[in-house]
């Protein structure tokens, strides 16, 4: 099972970053993320064995984050893979944190985490042939509450994220 811990957006905010995906595919002329794709990615696993799945559930259970605001409000491009994001001009302390803790966990229990610093953002537009130009957007807040523990599928060739498991975090 191909995994990752991601913020995962109520159906709100899902519609409003699909609007920001549309709008800058119309410009970027891309591919779109399906609106039920649509997430901030706290940590990417990869292909991980089914048995180690109760072991990450426990894991994701025991961390000690804080809920927070989450303000998207930037489009931005990274040219080296062609992605176009949303993304946040301050990002909360509480996500940073959050973030942290869950690389440190799974960097102790032996999985392979990205060591950059971590950038709250939303893909939006995939293989886009530029920087969105003329775009305009609204920000998007978020209440975030919990993160997912989410499996990465293909079914029928389409990629589907499925949330496998949520855990709160404390208000």
């Amino acid at each position: 099972m191909r995994l990752f811990f991601a913020l995962w957006p109520d159906a709100g905010v899902r519609e409003m970053l699909a609007r920001w995906a549309e709008a800058c595919n119309a410009s970027v002329r891309g591919r779109a993320t399906r609106t039920e794709n649509l997430h901030a990615t706290l940590a990417f696993l990869g292909e991980i064995a089914p048995q180690k799945l109760a072991s990450l559930c426990t894991l994701g259970a025991e961390i000690q984050g804080s809920a927070f605001e989450l303000t998207f409000d930037r489009l931005e491009y990274w040219p080296h893979n062609r992605i176009v994001y949303a993304g946040c001009s301050q990002a909360p302390a509480a996500l940073g944190v959050l973030a942290e803790d869950l690389r440190a966990r799974l960097g102790d229990d032996g999985y392979a985490v990205d060591s950059r610093p971590y950038v709250a953002h939303v893909t939006l537009v995939r293989d886009a042939r530029r920087a969105p130009k003329g775009v305009l957007v609204e920000p998007v807040l978020w209440q975030v509450r919990d993160i997912a523990l989410v499996e990465s599928a293909r079914e029928d060739g389409t990629l589907v994220y499925r949330p496998i498991r949520r855990f709160t975090l404390s208000t």
